[in-house]
């Protein structure tokens, strides 16, 4: 067995991050990803990433990524790996190799992330721009991690901050999963897993995290809920949302 480890080829070793948030617009919730432009050869647009610098752990890297490159700090939230993606030819410049991971965090925690915030295709890609590399191919399964969770879940992510009704919770459900959900059944399977606060809202929220319970339209009562202390499980193929037809 060979004991010079010198002998053997080392590849660039990269940690790339999808990140996901759910931002509110004039009348619906949208998927967005951020996307960043280099300034270096090769031009174009990616996700963010960051090599691994010598004796740094990836958390470590993770960290720097995030706050050196994306200005944003995860506090006790960590990022959900992907897989290490190793296809020689990956990476134009050299041979590297990319361990990716994804993560959503809500849209106040990152409006102000540097790059720029595109909105997710059905398909799961970017709109408007083709990512370097197989950045591509990331968030791609990236985002279908992403909707998995939201098919058996109300919030895994925890992108609704605070108290929020069920048509909020609808609405961002349907941002996730990139089509309408059937309204009755979500709101019954929905709330064997939330956590009711026995309090309402007079004035039903916009589409989105409630920026606020009474600043909206005005409408019936709606219940409002928090998110449940744990995690209800489901099997997954019985208890996928039904779409509208």
């Amino acid at each position: 067995m060979e004991s010079d480890l010198s002998a053997f080829p080392r590849p660039h070793v990269a940690v790339d991050i999808a990140l996901l948030t759910v931002r509110p617009t004039q009348d619906r919730l949208e998927l967005v990803t951020l996307v960043q432009d280099r300034t270096e050869e090769p031009l174009g647009h990616s996700i963010p990433g960051r090599f691994i610098r010598e004796r740094h752990t990836v958390a470590q890297t993770v960290d720097e990524l995030l706050q050196l490159e994306v200005g944003i700090s995860l506090g006790r939230r960590r990022p959900h790996p992907l897989r290490v993606y190793d296809d020689p030819d990956r990476d134009t410049r050299a041979w590297g190799l990319s361990i990716a991971t994804w993560l959503a965090l809500p849209w106040r925690a990152v409006a102000h992330a540097t790059g720029t915030w595109r909105p997710i295709s059905p398909s799961g890609t970017p709109r408007g721009v083709k990512l370097l590399f197989d950045h591509d191919r990331i968030l791609r399964e990236a985002v279908s991690e992403l909707r998995d969770r939201y098919e058996t879940s109300p919030d895994p992510e925890r992108l609704l901050p605070g108290l929020f009704t069920l048509l909020d919770l609808r609405h961002l459900h349907e941002a996730v999963l990139g089509e309408r959900v059937r309204k009755d059944t979500f709101n019954r399977r929905m709330r064997e897993q939330l956590e009711p606060t026995g309090h309402e809202t007079t004035s039903l929220s916009p589409p989105g995290p409630p920026h606020s319970a009474h600043a909206s339209r005005r409408g019936r009562p709606a219940q409002l809920y928090r998110h449940p202390r744990r995690t209800t499980s489901h099997d997954g193929d019985l208890w996928r949302l039904p779409r509208e037809q």
